[in-house]
């Protein structure tokens, strides 16, 4: 089974995980999807940039640092895992 949980930071994040851990160590196969949807870019940024593919390579890369502790986690946990940054 795949549990989706969306990672945004926020303690009800971290709280999912820790259930979804939880469910894990009590016995019950499952592999998860970890998710961070980022906001699109604002105007302003937008117009300094002026680079669509950098302003991309920024929005993954701030999702990437919110994953991070979180897939550490569940590597720790011995959960099966993949990531996404959307945006």
């Amino acid at each position: 089974m795949k549990i989706l949980v969306p990672i945004d930071g926020s303690a009800d994040a971290l709280a999912a995980l820790r259930h979804v851990i939880a469910l894990k160590l009590a016995g019950l196969g499952l592999e998860c999807v970890l998710v961070n949807v980022q906001d699109p870019p604002s105007l302003y940024e937008v117009v300094t940039a002026h680079d669509a593919e950098r302003l991309s390579d920024v929005r993954r890369a701030a999702g990437a640092d919110l994953l991070a502790p979180t897939e550490g986690m569940l590597e720790g946990a011995a959960i099966a895992w993949e990531s996404e940054v959307a945006g």
